[in-house]
């Protein structure tokens, strides 16, 4: 294609995803923003819901839209608080600006070679190339944030929200390899090679889909729950807290 119909292409492969998520965002946004409110009269509610919602909506409404909440406003550190219309839509902007600054380069690398001819034989080695670079500095960057600012675990509020837990090029590994995946299952349906692997996985037998799912339940449980043995309280000081309870109960006699 031109240069033209090339600058048409990714401005609408931007613009159609922003077109895409914006109606349902606008409606949860105005659900949240203007209507909750309005259905509630409980003792106290309207303070904490007009502090958590409705003020940051009046303010930075236009940040959700653009999906750049997560960048400005941003949130609190060491809480779990969002500055912003709709705390939770911070993964919808960090999704957007990876599909948007981070896929078209890896995209353009592997399949046009930057559009010059000098790395057309290279192409898919350097697109490689580059998405391993931006994982390594992507956990390198996290590294560094997490020693520089002494980040413990984000758990149940605990934990550096802003600087952390809600920027992209702290959540851009998963991306990053689930584009690994893509591009390697692009690549196995070009080839006729790849076909009986194809026959094999269309022939396979239940009890191994049994199996493959056991074995990744099992994964997933060992690793949801075992930070509980990293977050637990040490025995020594469930005693010691113990015994403050106890003396304040005495002192409250």
């Amino acid at each position: 294609m031109s240069w033209k119909r090339e600058i048409q292409f990714w401005g609408m492969y931007c613009v159609a995803r922003w077109l895409r998520l914006l109606p349902v965002l606008v409606v949860v946004m105005l659900t949240v923003w203007k209507l909750v409110g309005q259905l509630l009269t409980a003792p106290g509610f309207h303070l904490y819901w007009d502090a958590s919602y409705v003020e940051p909506c009046n303010k930075y409404w236009w940040a959700t839209l653009l999906f750049i909440q997560n960048i400005y406003p941003g949130g609190e550190s060491f809480g779990n608080k969002g500055y912003f219309c709709v705390p939770v839509s911070w993964y919808l902007a960090v999704d957007m600006q990876l599909y948007v600054f981070v896929a078209p380069i890896v995209l353009i690398t592997y399949h046009y070679g930057l559009y010059a001819k000098v790395f057309q034989k290279a192409k898919k080695y350097m697109a490689g190339s580059f998405i391993f670079a931006l994982l390594a500095t992507s956990i390198g960057l996290t590294a560094w944030i997490v020693m520089e600012h002494n980040v413990m675990w984000q758990f149940l509020g605990v934990g550096d929200f802003d600087r952390y837990y809600i920027k992209p090029w702290t959540r851009a590994p998963p991306y990053l390899l689930g584009m690994v995946l893509g591009l390697l299952i692009f690549e196995l349906q070009r080839k006729e090679k790849c076909q009986r692997l194809y026959t094999i996985f269309a022939n396979v037998k239940d009890w191994v889909l049994v199996i493959l799912f056991l074995a990744a339940f099992v994964a997933f449980v060992l690793l949801a729950f075992t930070p509980a043995f990293y977050l637990q309280t040490p025995k020594g000081r469930r005693s010691e807290s113990r015994d403050v309870r106890r003396t304040r109960r005495r002192a409250r006699k």
